[in-house]
């Protein structure tokens, strides 16, 4: 009796169990399309798997140095020309550096100014009384020392007397030459190898002041080329690591004409 009754209630289980799939089972019903799909007007076709991207490849764009990006020009989508800016990093501590830089260009320039304007023309009326009056004090010594040297009678002046009015002519001379060295000095003006000293601090401090403006340039990224901005990943705020990334800050490319890629097998 047992060995009958078991597998009739094996059948009528499995049984159940196959209506119970069967009704669980999710009914899809046909849909139709909302448009045809293309049709090519060409008798005869190639269809391949294939990948459309920029005539120009993807451009990654990446920064020169690191730093925090205070400037967001472009957004993704946008097109850019070639030179157009993307975005800019904190540039505040090279503009510091040069406006210092700057100021010594104006120092320098100031000092070349100077020299190559000497002399002054107020300068050389006072050089020229110096002269003068070393003249007339020459004049006076050498007069001083004919009237003590035309005594006769050797008894009524001391030899000291006659030798300190020598010198002092002496002295007159001496004076007066250096006067005269001086005026000279004047109004040659500045001497020729302190001009080129001075000019050669000038073109130093120029370069300084071109060198800060050239890294606070390098801070501004720009398009390298003409293109539309295919993915955008800068954000006001971020610090933005120069170097290659995983994933770029940006991604340029030039989409007119796009070229597409397929892999054919013939």
């Amino acid at each position: 009796m047992k060995r009958t009754v078991l597998p009739i209630v094996a059948a009528v289980a499995a049984i159940l169990a196959m209506i119970s799939v069967a009704r669980t089972r999710p009914k899809r019903e046909p849909t139709v399309p909302p448009s045809a799909p293309p049709t090519s007007s060409f008798e005869e076709v190639v269809a391949g798997v294939g990948l459309v991207e920029a005539n120009s490849e993807n451009i990654d764009v990446s920064c020169a140095v690191s730093g925090m990006v205070t400037q967001l020009y472009v957004k993704a989508g946008d097109r850019v020309g070639q030179g157009q800016k993307l975005f800019s990093l904190d540039d505040r501590d090279l503009r510091a550096d040069q406006q210092v830089k700057r100021a010594a260009l104006e120092g320098a320039r100031a000092r070349m100014a100077k020299l190559e304007q000497e002399p002054r023309a107020e300068d050389i009326p006072p050089a020229e009384e110096r002269v003068r009056e070393a003249q007339a004090n020459l004049a006076d010594a050498e007069v001083q020392v004919r009237l003590i040297e035309s005594v006769t009678d050797k008894r009524a002046v001391r030899d000291e007397d006659v030798q300190r009015r020598r010198l002092a002519y002496k002295a007159a001379q001496a004076r007066l030459a250096e006067v005269e060295a001086q005026l000279g000095l004047l109004k040659a003006g500045a001497w020729a190898p302190d001009i080129a000293v001075a000019k050669s601090e000038v073109a130093q401090a120029e370069a300084q002041v071109k060198m800060a403006e050239t890294n606070i340039d390098r801070l501004t990224m720009r398009a390298p080329i003409a293109g539309v901005i295919l993915q955008n990943k800068v954000r006001l705020g971020q610090f933005a690591q120069c170097g290659p990334l995983s994933e770029p800050l940006m991604i340029l490319g030039s989409v007119n004409p796009l070229h597409v890629r397929v892999d054919v097998d013939e």
